[in-house]
Order: C-alpha cells, then sequence, then structure tokens
C-alpha cells in the first residue's frame, strides 16, 4: 500500500485502483451471490441457511484483512 500511496499517479496506478475498487467487488459478488448461496439453496433446501451460510464464509475470508469490529458489517 505505501508503493502504490508513494507512486505517481499514471496509468498503471489508476488501472490498480480500478481493479481494486471496482472489479474485486464485482467478482466477489458474482462468486457468493451468484454461484454459492444459489447452490447452497438447492442442496439445502433452505434459502435463509444458504444466505447466513455464504454470508458467514465471505465475512471469514476477510477475517485477516480487517478488525474483528468489521466482520459484523461484512457479514451484513
Amino acid at each position: 500500500l505505501r508503493e502504490i500511496a508513494a507512486s505517481p499517479r499514471d496509468l498503471a496506478w489508476w488501472s490498480l485502483v480500478g481493479l481494486v475498487v471496482v472489479c474485486a467487488p464485482v467478482f466477489e459478488e458474482i462468486v457468493y451471490r451468484g454461484l454459492l448461496q444459489p447452490g447452497a439453496a438447492l442442496v439445502l433446501g433452505r434459502p435463509w441457511m444458504a444466505i447466513l451460510g455464504t454470508s458467514a464464509m465471505f465475512a471469514m475470508m476477510h477475517a485477516g484483512g480487517v478488525s474483528w469490529h468489521a466482520l459484523p458489517v461484512l457479514f451484513v
């Protein structure tokens, strides 16, 4: 992060920012809400269990990179 913040604002910098800010969240939504959640709903037969399970997975996947009090927000 320090290198990114210290580097000049050229095309490579803006491309990286775009990937991190736009592409990564869109990819996460496709994977968790578009693939895992419907698949879990089919297997479990209970949509709410699939929603809660994929939400818990999503929060736990971010547990190492955020502080503990951000996890409930990520869960929701």
